[in-house]
C-alpha cells in the first residue's frame, strides 16, 4: 500500500509555470548550439546572485570559457577567466599525482605502510598504507585543523591520531581529509621539500601553469576571488581573499589551493595526455575501488551508461564551489569555480547536474530572467519586513543588486520554502509520508521498512531516524502533521529520483526533510538544514517584481514591491505556486 501512495505523487515538471511568471525550460535541440544556452543557464544566475568562471570543452573546442559576476563584491571587480579561486579538494588530484610520481622514481610504493614514511604514527595505524590514505579506506576518522586552531600542526596530527580508528583499514571507504593531510606529510618528507614548492617545481612550472598555488605565485592585483562579503569573518578573523586564510587553512594536501579555469585546463590536458603520470599510474588513480572512488577521484556511470570522472570542492563557511567533470566516452570536461554557494544552495553536485542536462540533451529548469537594472521606477523598498509568522526579513541593496536576508532559522525557512509558512488545504497533500511519521511517532517503524530504498542497512539508519525523531520532539514539542512544500525531478550520474521536500508541524517549531524517490517507488530521507543567516539575491522582471532562483531546489519565488493603499505600509508580496504571502514594511 505505501509503495502504491509513493507513485500517487504528483511528479514534479521542470518545465512549471511559477508564480505567475514563467521558468524558462528546455530540452537540448540540435539548432542551438550547448555554448549559447549553458551562457544563457549562467547569465540568468548571474542575475541571481552566482559569480565564478566556466569551462566546457568538448572534442577538444572550447564551448564556454568565462567569467560571471563579481570578483569582488564589495568593489564591483568583474571575474575574468584568469581569476583564481579557492579549488578545496581539487588540491587532492595534485596532492595524489606527487605521490604516483614519487612511486615512478622509486622512491616509495603505494603498498607501504605509512609508518614508513612518518614517524609519528602510533602502533594502531602503523599498518596503514599510502594506498588506502590515497582511496580513502585508512579508518582515520576525518578531522579538520581548524577545529583545533590552537595547536600546531604536529599537535593536531598527533590528536587525530590518537583517536581510535573507525575501521578495520582498507575494510570501508569513510571520506578522509586528514588522509590526505598525512599524505602531504609524506611528500615533504620524502622529496625533501615544501608541499607547494614540489607542485610547482615538479607541475605547474614544466606545464605553464603559472596561476596555481598558494603564496608562491605572483598573483596580480585583483586577481584573487574574494570571499563573499558577510563571511569574511566565518573563522573569527577577518579574511576577504584566500591568501589571508589563517596557517590551519594553508595548503595541506586535502585542500588550500588556488587556480583558475585556464590554469585547470592546462592540467588536465596533460594528466589525461600523459604527460604528469605514466599510464600505470594514471591506472591506478581512475580504478575504482570501494565506493567508486580512485585517487583523489570519484569513478562513475551517467544515466546514458557513460564513464564520469570527477570531483568537487567546497568550503561552506566562506562560500567557494569548485568542480572537475571528465566525460572520456564524450570527450567532453567541465571546470567551474565560484566564490559564492549562495548561502549552500549551490553545491558542485546539484549545479553539474543543469550543466550535464544542458550538455546532453536533457530537460533543465532555467533561472528567470533579469531583464533590467535598478531604476527610480522599479527600485524596491529597501528596509525591514513583518511576515505573518511574526519573523522579519530584511531588503537591501548591495552594488545593484537586491537582496533579501534572514537571521533565523524559521524566516530562512519561509523565504526558501515559502509554503512553509501558509495554512494547506489537507486534501492538496498526499498523506504518505504523514502516515509514516506518525506511525515513528507511535514507535511503529514497520512503514518505514516497507518504503525504505532496499540498499539501506535498515538497522542503522532507522537508529538513525528514530533518534533524530526524538531530537525534534524534544526540541520542537508533539509531532502535528507532515506535508509536501516543494518538489522537483532529479538526474545525476546513473540514477534519476523525485525529491520531494516535506515540512514536518511540530507544536512549537517545523523542520524540513527531503524524500527522494528512486523509479522503483522506494524513499531514503535527508535532513535539510536549515541556516540561520541565509541570504537571497533576487534579479529584476518587470514593474516591481523581482525572482529568486535556488539551484539546489531548481525553483524560484516571485518577490513583488507594493505600495499600500488607504495608509496601509509598503508591502512585499512573496508568491510560490499556490503560496502566497504578504508582508509590511516595519522598519526603513
Amino acid at each position: 500500500m505505501l509503495r502504491f501512495d509513493i507513485h500517487k505523487l504528483a511528479r514534479f515538471i521542470v518545465c512549471m509555470s511559477a508564480l505567475g511568471m514563467s521558468v524558462a525550460c528546455f530540452a537540448q535541440s540540435k539548432q542551438t548550439s550547448p555554448s549559447i544556452k549553458l551562457d544563457d543557464y549562467f547569465t540568468k544566475f548571474e542575475s541571481h546572485g552566482f559569480s565564478g568562471s566556466v569551462l566546457v570543452v568538448r572534442d577538444d573546442i572550447i564551448q564556454l570559457k568565462k567569467g560571471y559576476g563579481f570578483s569582488d563584491h564589495n568593489k564591483g571587480i568583474p571575474v575574468t577567466v584568469k581569476t583564481a579561486f579557492s579549488i578545496g579538494s581539487l588540491t587532492k588530484q595534485f596532492t595524489a599525482s606527487a605521490i604516483l610520481r614519487l612511486e615512478e622514481a622509486g622512491l616509495l610504493s603505494v603498498s607501504d605502510s605509512i609508518s614508513h614514511y612518518l614517524d609519528f604514527i602510533p602502533e594502531d595505524k602503523s599498518q596503514v598504507t599510502i594506498h588506502q590514505l590515497l582511496n580513502h579506506t585508512s579508518g582515520i576518522e576525518s578531522d579538520y585543523w581548524d577545529g583545533n586552531p590552537e595547536l600546531s600542526e604536529q599537535e593536531y596530527l598527533a590528536m587525530v591520531l590518537s583517536k581510535e580508528l573507525i575501521n578495520v583499514p582498507g575494510e570501508k571507504y569513510r571520506y578522509s581529509n586528514i588522509g590526505y593531510h598525512l599524505l602531504k606529510e609524506i611528500i615533504e618528507n620524502v622529496a625533501q621539500e615544501d608541499y607547494e614548492n614540489y607542485l610547482k617545481n615538479t607541475f605547474f612550472d614544466p606545464l605553464g601553469m603559472e596561476n596555481t598555488g598558494f603564496s608562491l605565485p605572483q598573483w596580480s592585483d585583483g586577481q584573487l576571488a574574494h570571499y563573499q562579503d558577510w563571511t569574511t569573518n566565518a573563522w573569527g578573523v577577518d579574511v576577504e581573499i584566500p591568501t589571508q586564510r589563517p596557517v590551519y587553512f594553508h595548503p595541506e594536501g586535502s585542500g588550500g589551493l588556488l587556480s583558475t579555469i585556464n590554469d585547470l585546463y592546462l592540467w588536465h590536458q596533460a594528466l589525461m595526455g600523459g604527460k604528469v603520470l605514466q599510464e600505470s599510474s594514471l591506472k591506478k588513480m581512475f580504478t575504482p575501488y570501494q565506493n567508486h572512488y580512485g585517487y583523489a577521484w570519484n569513478i562513475s556511470t551517467t544515466i546514458r551508461g557513460t564513464t564520469l570522472h570527477y570531483h568537487g570542492g567546497t568550503d561552506y563557511d566562506m562560500g567557494t564551489t569548485a568542480g572537475i567533470y571528465h566525460y572520456p566516452d564524450d570527450n567532453t570536461m567541465v571546470v567551474f569555480l565560484s566564490n559564492t554557494n549562495l548561502s549552500r544552495t549551490v553545491t558542485h553536485e546539484y549545479l553539474m547536474n543543469q550543466i550535464e542536462g544542458i550538455l546532453f540533451d536533457g530537460e533543465v529548469a532555467m533561472p528567470p530572467a533579469s531583464t533590467s537594472r535598478l531604476s527610480k521606477e522599479n527600485h524596491p523598498m529597501t528596509g525591514t519586513y513583518l511576515l505573518p509568522s511574526g519573523d522579519s526579513l530584511k531588503v537591501v541593496e548591495r552594488r545593484g543588486h537586491i537582496r533579501v536576508i534572514s537571521e533565523d532559522e524559521n524566516g530562512t525557512m519561509i523565504l526558501r520554502f515559502p509554503e512553509s509558512g501558509v495554512t494547506p488545504n489537507p486534501s492538496e497533500y498526499d498523506n504518505l509520508f504523514d502516515s509514516i511519521f506518525s506511525a515513528i511517532d507511535t514507535g511503529n517503524i514497520e512503514p518505514l521498512r516497507s518504503a525504505l530504498w532496499t540498499v539501506v542497512n535498515f538497522d542503522s539508519y532507522s537508529k538513525l531516524i528514530v533518534g533524530a525523531w526524538s531530537y525534534y520532539k524534544q526540541t520542537f514539542g508533539e509531532f502535528k502533521g507532515a506535508r509536501i512544500v516543494h518538489q522537483r525531478s532529479f538526474v545525476f550520474q546513473d540514477r534519476s529520483e523525485e525529491w520531494s521536500f516535506v515540512l514536518f508541524d511540530f507544536e512549537n517549531g517545523k523542520a524540513i526533510i527531503r524524500a527522494m524517490l528512486d523509479q522503483e517507488g522506494k524513499v531514503y530521507f535527508k535532513r535539510v538544514p536549515i541556516l540561520e543567516h541565509f541570504e537571497m539575491t533576487l534579479g529584476y522582471f518587470s514593474g516591481t517584481v523581482f525572482t529568486s532562483w535556488d539551484c539546489f531546489l531548481a525553483g524560484s519565488s516571485k518577490f513583488e514591491f507594493k505600495t499600500g493603499q488607504q495608509g496601509e505600509p509598503d508591502l512585499l508580496e512573496i508568491t510560490k505556486g499556490k503560496a502566497k504571502l504578504v508582508a509590511k514594511l516595519i522598519e526603513k
